[in-house]
């Protein structure tokens, strides 16, 4: 009986495990601005900002492209990056990403500046999107 119940309680937390969603970044709060700057070095941020989005409906482009990009499994050996990327919240934290992003490829990569052993894809579409922003 013990191990039937063990195993029960078992297959419901992997069916709830399996059926969760989550981000992959936990975001400190509300973004007020993205701020773009080119890439320079890995683990800082380029503070020299050329492009910059406080209309919603471009912050929600960057926020759902982070939340919805997945762990890319392995060693992480990036090359250079592309951009830099500042997120300005609420209540004035901040928070910094290196981008990778570019026409040649379907998706692109984004890292948190503090954590340059984990990088996370975006789906094709975020990669659009933002893509089509930063041509603007």
């Amino acid at each position: 009986m013990w191990k039937k119940t063990v195993t029960m309680c078992l297959l419901i937390i992997l069916v709830f495990t399996a059926c969760s969603s989550h981000s992959n970044f936990e975001l400190r709060g509300e973004v007020d601005e993205v701020k773009i700057s080119a890439f320079q070095e890995f683990s800082t941020l380029n503070e020299d900002y050329h492009i910059f989005f406080e209309d919603k409906e471009s912050i929600k482009i960057f926020v759902d492209a982070i939340e919805n990009s997945s762990p890319i499994s392995g060693v992480v050996d990036m090359p250079k990056g592309d951009y830099d990327l500042l997120l300005s919240f609420n209540g004035g934290d901040s928070e910094g990403f290196h981008l990778w992003i570019s026409e040649t490829h379907p998706t692109g990569v984004i890292m948190k500046i503090e954590d340059t052993t984990t990088a996370y894809e975006l789906t094709e579409s975020s990669r659009s999107e933002i893509l089509s922003l930063l041509s603007k």
